[in-house]
């Protein structure tokens, strides 16, 4: 049973990196590499991080 729950775990995590990849190639495909990737990201980390730090 244990062994079940560390192999459901780690495809989990396995499948999530995947997914992980396959998303940074299809943002690096659509916007590039250059200054509007840079403020696509910026504006997205921007609302978590004065979350964590203000709230």
């Amino acid at each position: 049973m244990k062994l079940k729950s560390i192999f459901t775990n780690s495809f989990g995590i396995l499948l999530s990196r995947i997914v992980g990849f396959v998303r940074d190639l299809i943002m690096a495909s659509v916007l590039g590499a250059g200054y509007w990737s840079d403020i696509f990201f910026l504006a997205n980390r921007l609302p978590n991080l004065f979350r964590k730090y203000l709230c």
